[in-house]
């Protein structure tokens, strides 16, 4: 017989020994294993602000820790957003390294974000004792909706300032956030690890695109207004 034991540890770093002990009858088997869980760093912030106990950095860990990992919803979509950033920040914190003047202008760009990040962790902590998860996805939810805003809202009105945007378009996108939610409900429920890594996924980018359109439905409603 063949068994699988996971070790969910969270954001508990450290060496850990695990003894498994089985038995059949009169014989019994134990095996001692070690595990060392290794912290995942924010090379990006780390190089941009020169250490890993700068205050930027800091905050960045407790919302990761404490609030995205302590949770089912948060660790599945963790999983999936760890494999994306971690392909290619080492490299771009290196290039942050190798070229200090950069480091400026990327404490600009960074501004938005940890300021989105505040206000979901604000909101966050405040649902948690309310329900975990339910804090988590509020918190995901406006994180993603506030980086779309300042990230994105820029790109939109650039590249479809000469085009109106159809009613249908958010009618499709309400549809896929609506999806998106029932679908995160459901793999909470039935404890559905690749549909919540999916939906989550799903989620967040569809809140980051949601934004800015809607920014953009809302100019072109007041220039219609102001002209015609």
């Amino acid at each position: 017989a063949v068994a699988t034991l996971t070790v969910n540890a969270g954001s508990a770093k450290g060496t850990y020994t695990i003894i498994v002990k089985a038995s059949r009858g009169s014989v019994v088997k134990t095996v001692q294993v070690e595990v060392t869980v290794e912290e995942k760093k924010c090379f990006i912030a780390t190089a941009t602000y020169g250490s890993e106990i700068a205050e930027e950095v800091q905050f960045l860990r407790r919302f990761r820790n404490e609030l995205v990992l302590s949770t089912y919803a948060g660790r599945c979509f963790y999983q999936v957003f760890n494999a994306f950033y971690y392909s290619w920040s080492p490299y771009v914190a290196k290039f942050i390294l190798d070229n200090p003047w950069i480091k400026a202008p990327v404490r600009i760009l960074l501004y938005p974000l940890l300021l989105s990040l505040k206000i979901a962790s604000f909101i966050g902590i405040a649902l948690f004792a309310v329900n975990p998860e339910i804090a988590v996805v509020t918190a995901g939810i406006v994180a993603s909706a506030l980086i779309g805003l300042f990230y994105f809202t820029p790109i939109v009105l650039l590249v479809l300032r000469k085009y109106r945007l159809s009613k249908n378009l958010f009618i499709v996108l309400f549809l896929l956030v609506i999806t998106s939610t029932v679908h995160i409900a459901l793999a909470e429920a039935f404890s559905l690890t690749p549909l919540m890594m999916l939906a989550t996924t799903m989620l967040t980018l569809e809140m980051a695109l949601l934004t800015p359109l809607t920014v953009k439905k809302l100019l072109d409603n007041l220039l219609f207004q102001v002209f015609f």
